[in-house]
């Protein structure tokens, strides 16, 4: 695990704050932090140093510093890390830090904004220039920005967004970071005052790139209550993650484009089988599933090594074709491999699109960075790091994690309540009128339920048994007679089976927030659509 702090400590001349200071590196077992506004003059900086922390190591800006007491301290446990300082500037320190164990280097950026807009400008220009040095290098970024990236992160004082406040928000977009997530105090910084004077604003930021979130998927920045200062001390936590569960099945949209999936698909629906419409459609869905597993590990997964290896591939044919023009096989096989690194470009945009939940950008604008970024982002956002259960007690695994969420959830859906029938007569005041009822007793048509499926968005799959609505959109000529006998096998029994009416809890966030989601149950979403749209009429 590595933990990477900083704090604008609003001066370090006091033994209170170098005491709050050392208590906060012990606690939460940090190894390179970075102390701003310390105001302590040069000639003070050793002794302060050692009453801090006695056997680190510190490297600080003081010479680059006007006026003269030292704006940035940066202090490392060398037992922990070995650190190498590669830029120094009034309002930043970048360095190199490699751990004992030899681990590879994480560059770390160490960021105190200064106060006024025009000299942040260099800021934002290190920050974009440097972005295309550490490309492929794991790069952290955090500290006091001394600006917020739009107005949701402060409260009180002016209200007004100035040109020059949009500088921060496209100096990190420009540059690719992504914004950890994050627990705690949001607003990092008060200005001490009280009533209508109060200002509160996140000046505080941890960013990070690309390649740190592929190598450090779960990490979070963690903000703690101000204390002996008015910014809020944060540190970014960097932990191994838990190795892989198996997961889930979820229907790929990209084996839509695939000349064999049609006979796929027919190798299964052809399939003569006994019972009534909903067992019949489950039964059928569950065969292609399994047909769909083996498809996937021997076709389409790990499609970004795939395509580097077609990629490879057509280079080499290309050189060989340099070297052998008139070669009918060669040119052939150029050909091919060409055709195939084609498809697998197109086919790994699909995949990432699709993983990235993102539905605003379309395909073929050769968008797959972006979706790589978006699918990462989103992993890191959701994540969840700890619960606390019933007990008070904090876990950080997984396993106990599950076990607090099954539990609660268990409680919720078995347990009694403690009021007694509730009568809810009193909530729907209106009625549904005697016209309307009688539209919807009527039975449900194959237009009706054929409506209901295409109104729901393609990429969606709403539970376990992972079938995008995509995936029967385009193959309604094959699989639309059994999904619809087994809706209307539904309206006329209200049975489902227990395969078709599986649940599925997913938490969402954090831990305070929960979405239960169901299974595809197809007759629960097409009630849903069906009765809305002859309400509608």
């Amino acid at each position: 695990m590595n933990n990477i702090g900083c704090w604008n400590t609003w001066g370090l001349n006091s033994p209170q704050k170098q005491k709050a200071v050392t208590e906060w590196i012990n606690k939460h077992h940090l190894d390179i932090v970075a102390l701003f506004e310390t105001k302590i003059a040069g000639k003070n900086l050793p002794s302060i140093q050692t009453k801090i922390c006695h056997n680190w190591h510190f490297q600080t800006n003081h010479p680059h510093s006007s006026p003269s007491p030292c704006r940035i301290m940066l202090g490392w446990n060398p037992n922990k890390y070995s650190l190498v300082c590669t830029h120094i500037n009034a309002q930043w320190i970048t360095c190199s830090a490699t751990h004992t164990t030899g681990n590879n280097a994480i560059n770390i950026t160490f960021v105190y904004g200064l106060h006024s807009p025009a000299e942040r400008k260099k800021l934002w220009e290190y920050i974009n220039a440097s972005s295309g040095s550490f490309s492929n290098q794991p790069w952290v970024i955090m500290g006091d920005f001394n600006a917020i990236l739009s107005p949701a992160y402060k409260e009180g004082g002016d209200r007004n967004w100035y040109s020059h406040s949009d500088d921060f928000a496209n100096s990190i977009h420009g540059a690719g970071l992504i914004h950890l997530p994050l627990t705690g105090p949001i607003l990092s910084w008060h200005n001490g005052q009280q009533g209508g004077h109060t200002i509160q604003k996140k000046l505080d930021w941890a960013f990070v790139n690309h390649h740190l979130l592929q190598k450090w998927p779960s990490a979070i920045t963690h903000f703690q209550p101000r204390s002996t200062s008015d910014h809020s001390a944060m540190h970014v936590q960097l932990t191994t993650p838990n190795p892989p569960k198996k997961k889930p099945f979820h229907f790929l949209n990209l084996w839509l484009q695939r000349e064999d999936f049609p006979s796929i698909l027919a190798s299964v629906w052809d399939v003569n089988i006994v019972g009534n419409p909903m067992h019949v459609l489950h039964s059928k869905l569950r065969a292609l599933k399994a047909r769909l597993k083996h498809y996937h590990k021997h076709n389409t997964n790990h499609i970004s090594r795939r395509l580097d290896k077609a990629k490879e591939d057509w280079t080499t044919f290309q050189q060989q074709l340099n070297d052998n023009p008139t070669s009918q096989e060669i040119m052939n096989q150029e050909r091919a491999a060409a055709k195939l690194f084609a498809q697998l470009s197109r086919e790994e945009e699909y995949f990432y699109k699709q993983q990235s939940r993102v539905q605003w950008l379309q395909l073929g604008d050769q968008n797959t960075k972006f979706f790589h970024r978006s699918v990462q982002h989103r992993r890191s956002r959701n994540t969840i790091h700890s619960m606390v259960d019933s007990d008070g007690v904090l876990h950080h695994s997984q396993d106990a994690m599950g076990k607090i969420a099954v539990d609660y959830y268990q409680g919720i859906l078995s347990g009694q309540s403690e009021d007694g029938p509730f009568d809810v007569t009193g909530l729907y005041p209106r009625k549904i009128s005697s016209a309307s009822q009688t539209t919807l007793a009527q039975p449900v048509t194959n237009e009706e339920i054929k409506i209901a499926m295409y109104a729901i968005p393609d990429e969606k799959a709403p539970g376990p048994d992972g079938f995008t609505a995509k995936f029967f959109k385009q193959t309604w000529n094959t699989t639309g007679g059994d999904v619809t006998r087994a809706v209307q096998h539904f309206f006329k029994t209200s049975r489902l089976p227990r395969g078709m009416n599986a649940t599925k809890i997913a938490m969402v966030g954090w831990p305070d927030e929960a979405v239960v989601r169901s299974s595809k149950a197809f007759c629960f979403v097409f009630v849903f659509l069906t009765c809305l749209s002859r309400l509608s009429v």
